[in-house]
């Protein structure tokens, strides 16, 4: 196996310590941020796990979870999903806000702080007492939540919940814990730790321009000549849509849900001269 990541991203952490917590053998490689390793990608995504030649994990926590079911560390747990969705939902998104408050010059964290405040209250409140979030072992939550909660460590942000801070301290006496966060950081700080993607001056020039101006400097649309086929180098979509049948009715939420929210997205991505191809069917 082998964990594609670019320099500085904390969330392979994750995938480290999953691979050493199982003894399982793997090559981590670190490649460029914008670099294409998925042939039939057209944007990068970063970090990966390469399970076999071709075969790819692009889900950190399942990558993670994939490492401790397969070796029995753990087995399938409700409790266990539900953290990790937590994590991926609510504990990322405003870790990852912040982290771009530090990194970018200018930038105000008091609002971003004060988002992550009921979100770091509840995790140092469920570990109250506890050695782990799951269970009195370790597990896939405490390793994806540690994954992204470290940089905060980092930031001091963590002060006033002991807690959490407790947890880290525990987990971090352990060599898989070590191991990784050396690997990744290389003792050089929140620093290294990035956003998927930070916007340059010139792009956010451009958005505002657009929004002031609207369809006036907008792009124009190409011509589409039928039959539409898929061209290398452009960005290809393939939109397939049913249409379930409740009690041999079509149900409305279903028409709304599925046909639709298809039809919307399709118009967007003409708009934005994408070549693509939408399928509807019945159930």
């Amino acid at each position: 196996m082998k964990i594609i990541s670019d320099r500085g991203n904390f969330q392979s952490i994750k995938i480290l310590i999953a691979a050493k917590t199982s003894c399982i053998d793997v090559k981590f490689t670190v490649v460029k941020p914008n670099e294409m390793i998925v042939p039939y990608l057209t944007e990068h995504k970063l970090p990966i796990l390469e399970v076999k030649p071709d075969k790819y994990l692009f889900s950190v926590n399942a990558a993670v979870r994939l490492f401790f079911t397969s070796t029995g560390i753990e087995s399938n747990s409700v409790e266990i999903d539900e953290w990790l969705e937590w994590e991926n939902s609510q504990l990322l998104p405003c870790v990852l806000s912040f982290l771009f408050g530090m990194v970018e010059p200018n930038t105000k964290n008091g609002k971003l702080e004060t988002a992550l405040q009921p979100i770091l209250n509840h995790l140092n409140l469920c570990l109250h007492n506890r050695k782990y979030i799951v269970g009195d072992k370790l597990s896939s939550a405490d390793v994806a939540i540690f994954g992204t909660v470290y940089p905060l460590m980092m930031a001091l942000l963590l002060k006033d919940f002991s807690n959490i801070t407790s947890w880290i301290q525990r987990l971090l006496t352990t060599s898989a814990f070590q191991d990784a966060v050396f690997l990744v950081t290389n003792n050089e700080g929140p620093s290294c730790f990035k956003v998927e993607k930070a916007l340059t001056q010139e792009e956010i020039d451009a958005a505002l321009r657009s929004w002031k101006t609207g369809d006036a400097h907008s792009s124009r649309l190409k011509d589409r000549k039928h039959p539409i086929l898929p061209k290398e180098g452009e960005r290809n979509l393939l939109i397939a849509s049913a249409l379930p049948y409740v009690n041999n009715v079509p149900h409305l939420g279903n028409i709304i849900g599925c046909v639709l929210s298809a039809d919307v997205f399709s118009r967007y991505v003409c708009y934005k001269n994408y070549i693509c191809t939408c399928i509807y069917n019945v159930q």
